[in-house]
Formats: structure tokens, sequence, C-alpha cells
């Protein structure tokens, strides 16, 4: 298995503003009704006051997603924990630009 390491979702040359937690969780819920139909990410749990946790397949390696807004009680543990805000990912290197591009079209 390929070492996998925490990146931070950043897409170069993308206004990533509303690229966000709640829409990830209403993009998640929805997905599978709009547009072509598919769902990019998976929950794996969703918390109002804490991250929200969601699996993504990238070939045949399991994605990890964290997603955190600002002022939540609770962190993943080890997952940037300095930063109060952001999408997370945790992918190989091998995988981590097909990662970040599935998750940009999940906010679509």
């Amino acid at each position: 298995m390929t070492e996998q390491k925490w990146r931070i979702y950043a897409p170069e040359g993308r206004d990533t503003s509303f690229d966000v937690k709640m829409n990830l969780r209403n993009f998640s819920n929805y997905a599978r009704f709009l547009g072509r139909g598919e769902t990019f990410v998976t929950p794996v749990s969703r918390d109002d006051y804490g991250d929200d946790t969601y699996q993504m397949q990238v070939k045949d390696e399991e994605v990890m997603v964290v997603a955190r807004e600002k002022g939540q009680h609770h962190k993943e543990k080890g997952v940037f924990d300095n930063l109060d805000s952001g999408i997370f990912f945790k992918v190989s290197d091998e995988n981590a630009r097909e990662a970040e591009t599935k998750l940009v079209k999940a906010f679509f």
C-alpha cells in the first residue's frame, strides 16, 4: 500500500471561497439528483460542532476527506490542527492531483 499524507485542498487558479464545509455537505446529499448524477464523496460522519468526514474513491485508493469551519468545538486529531477552516484530504502522491480534481467536481 502506498503511503498517504494529509493535504490542503487549494486547487491552483480556482476561487475556493464557496468550497466550504456546508457546501460539500449539501453537494454530497444531492449530487446524485443533479448534473451527471455522480456522487463524488460519501459521508462517514457529520458534526455541526466539529469536522465532517467523507470517503472518496480514487482509482483503487480510499481517500479520506475532512471539512472544517471556523468556530467548531473539536477537530479530527492530526489533521492540520493549527487551521481553523478548510477542506483536507489524505491521499498518496500518485493520486493527489486526481483526488483534488475529483473534489473540485464535487462542488459543481
